[in-house]
């Protein structure tokens, strides 16, 4: 193990969602055998049992590394973590992006500088860890639409799309630690969210990190946005990850309804990939990082 000290610095919960927190655990998982890491997670949560003595409540000052994930920041906020240590800020596109001493984007976005190359992307932890106990099970797409509205799940989306899915289509709604259907509300059993992504022929979803495990998955994406800034990002991806759009909460496609019949009657076969297969198409991302780090540290 390196002598050096990585400190992650993240959050969850609303206005951040899960993704920062997940890809940062599937980090801190990748990296903690090769430097002393620490993990400051900003929100009260959960995490894997195996990863919880890296968790502390505050920055150590013994820090030779931040690596901050939680959205953009503010220039003064970078030069306070500055007094403890570097800062390497992920996807920051706030006014502290150009104050940090090293940025990485992991994601799309619309700046001129935008750093974002394919290969880099984090899958989150708890996807990777659902289909490394996958790979001996045989998985048949049989599950029409999976909808992710958040965790927890916006209601005033799936209301939307109640109205809009037809209703004798199998569509599961992915809620955080729950999985139901949308429109009887029955638990199915389905052992994971990674599961019912491999089974969906098409997910619908923002802007983000499920939109990536939907395409590793072998899923059609349905992009169904909050925000015009989310539907831009979205635009970024869209011919390369096939995307169809439904537009966003606010201003939802006039055509939705006749998407979602077609997609539904579309009996175009869609195969789940090997989880095997998946599990090794995520790996590089994780190396990439680390290589990063260690030329920075």
């Amino acid at each position: 193990m390196d002598s050096k000290t990585v400190t992650i610095f993240t959050a969850c919960g609303p206005g951040f969602g899960s993704g920062h927190l997940q890809r940062m655990l599937a980090l801190a998982d990748s990296i903690k055998d090769d430097f002393k890491t620490h993990i400051v997670i900003n929100c009260e949560c959960v995490i894997p049992e195996h990863l919880t003595p890296l968790r502390i409540r505050k920055i150590p000052e013994s820090t030779d590394l931040i690596i901050r994930d939680m959205r953009d920041s503010a220039a003064g906020y970078i030069h306070e973590l500055q007094k403890t240590a570097p800062v390497l800020a992920v996807d920051d596109a706030g006014e502290g992006r150009h104050e940090a001493d090293h940025r990485i984007d992991l994601l799309p976005n619309l700046l001129d500088d935008c750093l974002y190359t394919e290969g880099r992307f984090l899958y989150g932890y708890n996807f990777i860890d659902q289909i490394n106990s996958l790979t001996d099970k045989e998985i048949t797409k049989d599950i029409d639409f999976a909808v992710y509205a958040g965790s927890p799940p916006r209601q005033n989306v799936l209301n939307i799309l109640k109205k809009i899915i037809p209703e004798n289509s199998k569509t599961v709604v992915l809620a955080g630690g729950e999985i139901y259907e949308l429109f009887t509300g029955s638990r199915p059993g389905y052992s994971s969210a990674a599961e019912v992504m491999l089974r969906s022929r098409f997910i619908i979803t923002h802007f983000g990190l499920t939109m990536y495990e939907a395409h590793l998955c072998g899923a059609g994406i349905i992009a169904f946005n909050p925000s015009d800034y989310h539907s831009r990002l979205t635009g970024l991806v869209s011919e390369s990850m096939d995307i169809t759009e439904l537009g966003e909460y606010e201003t939802l496609s006039a055509h939705a309804e006749q998407i979602l019949g077609e997609k539904f009657h579309s009996r175009a076969q869609r195969t789940a990939p090997d989880a095997a297969d998946i599990k090794a198409a995520a790996d590089p991302g994780l190396l990439v990082f680390k290589k990063f780090i260690k030329s920075v540290i």
